[in-house]
């Protein structure tokens, strides 16, 4: 899972206008498929490697199996085709933006 999130990640820092989307954010993704759990900290606009203190930001919670996240992260489904197959814990604002993130970001192709 891990790669996926790193794919993911390197797809967006190539494509900077992406992240004006986060640029007021501090954010965290939290992707758990039940076997692996792996974080992403967006932080005024950058995509911050650490996990820092998870109460000072917003978190979306993504619980899914390896193959939605992997189609999930590669922008070839929307996150809200998905209320079946994956649980969403966050504010619906946020998940349009990492919906937005994910699809936009395509980074599978």
């Amino acid at each position: 899972m891990q790669e996926f999130v790193e794919q993911f990640s390197k797809s967006l820092r190539s494509k900077k206008h992406l992240l004006q989307l986060v640029q007021t954010k501090d954010l965290g993704i939290l992707f758990d498929t039940g076997e692996d759990r792996s974080f992403l900290h967006f932080k005024d606009g950058e995509i911050v490697d650490r996990e820092s203190d998870a109460s000072k930001k917003e978190l979306v919670q993504l619980q899914c199996s390896r193959e939605v996240l992997n189609d999930l992260l590669g922008g070839r489904i929307k996150l809200r085709e998905l209320s079946n197959e994956i649980k969403v814990k966050a504010s619906f604002r946020n998940v349009l933006l990492v919906e937005s993130l994910f699809y936009l970001s395509k980074s599978g192709s």
